[in-house]
């Protein structure tokens, strides 16, 4: 009886246990499948461990291979020049050698009346030049106006960094500096003037041409301060000076015998002197600078041919195109011809290269333009 009891209670125990329950959804797992028998089984590694392809199996980008292909579908490049073309021709054909297929057309106007032209063409939305010329102050309405484009020259491979100014707007390409000259036929040796003071001698009433874009003398305003140099200048007012639009005008005036002595620009001389004019700079001193260059603006008909030609002016082949044309920096000495003329001469100059230098330079030229009583001439 007590054995029947026992098998009785062990028979409702194991009724009395739960079933296993059954895995939930979120918790079944697929059967694994086995990989075929030919297949390499593939180890996936974490993300950051990944292996990177070294830098030097990434060859370099060729800029200048790039932009070329996109200026030769451009097909020409428009760049205004306030000089006679013959001048600049060592540049333009040095670049269409460099870059066959790509034209370079000239404009010729002064560098002011170029930066207003821009303003205007480009408020009515058609621009008409790709690559312009002038100092850092003349072009600064278009700096203002925010139409400089920023050509990032600075990281093309063998374009001299150096040059670039305003934050990548502006390639400089030679020095812009004042000197007085004066005719090898008309002046003797023993008279050719040394010092500002010089000009003011008798022998030179109605002698002495000046440019209205840019006055050699306003330098006296730094060198000498203000009443000082205001003195001198209403002096030199009294010389009956001959006034010309610009410094070629000037320096083709003196060339011709025209005048005796002419307030222009270094850049010029060298070439001039080398083709035989008789002309000479003098030693006065000291006289002012600011670096000329090229730029373009948004909207040029030719963007990638413009950028093209700029950053193959401030390559060391640019540069020495450049040279032929008599044209460099200023400084040092063997920079360029000019260069070398100044330090021949003993000329110091006075180098504005920021952009506040500059435009302080420009106002003591409009100061000195008014008290000489410049006039455009009729």
């Amino acid at each position: 009886m007590l054995l029947f009891l026992v098998i009785v209670l062990a028979i409702i125990s194991a009724c009395a246990r739960p079933a296993p329950s059954a895995p939930s959804p979120t918790e079944a797992k697929p059967p694994s499948q086995a990989a075929p028998a030919s297949a390499t089984p593939i180890t996936e590694a974490p993300l950051t461990e990944a292996p990177k392809a070294p830098a030097k199996t990434q060859p370099p980008v060729d800029a200048f291979a790039e932009l070329y292909q996109a200026a030769k579908a451009e097909g020409e490049v428009i760049w205004q020049i306030g000089t006679p073309f013959e001048l600049m021709k060592p540049v333009a054909d040095g670049f269409e050698a460099r870059f066959p297929g790509v034209k370079v057309k000239i404009v010729q106007a002064s560098a002011p009346v170029m930066v207003a032209r821009l303003v205007t063409e480009s408020g009515a939305g058609k621009v008409s030049v790709d690559v312009a010329f002038g100092t850092i102050a003349w072009v600064k309405p278009l700096l203002d106006r925010d139409l400089l484009v920023k050509g990032g020259w600075e990281s093309i491979n063998g374009v001299d960094k150096s040059a670039i100014f305003m934050d990548g707007r502006f390639a400089t390409v030679y020095g812009f500096a004042n000197v007085i000259i004066y005719n090898t036929n008309l002046v003797k040796a023993a008279d050719v003037p040394k010092t500002w003071e010089d000009l003011l001698h008798p022998r030179w009433k109605g002698q002495i041409a000046v440019p209205l874009t840019t006055i050699g003398a306003s330098v006296l305003f730094k060198a000498w301060g203000q009443e000082r140099a205001t003195k001198y200048l209403e002096q030199l007012r009294e010389q009956r000076l001959v006034v010309d639009r610009g410094a070629d005008a000037v320096s083709q005036r003196v060339a011709n015998g025209e005048v005796a002595l002419g307030d222009t620009i270094m850049s010029i001389i060298p070439a001039m002197k080398a083709s035989g004019m008789p002309i000479d700079a003098t030693p006065i001193s000291p006289q002012r600078e600011s670096p000329f260059g090229v730029y373009y603006i948004k909207g040029a008909p030719h963007p990638s041919a413009a950028k093209l030609f700029i950053a193959w002016m401030e390559t060391a082949e640019g540069q020495a195109a450049w040279k032929a044309t008599g044209r460099g920096p200023s400084v040092p000495c063997n920079a360029s011809d000019a260069a070398k003329l100044f330090c021949d001469k003993g000329v110091k100059l006075e180098i504005a290269d920021t952009l506040e230098k500059a435009m302080a330079q420009e106002e003591m030229i409009e100061q000195a333009r008014d008290i000489l009583g410049l006039k455009p001439p009729q």
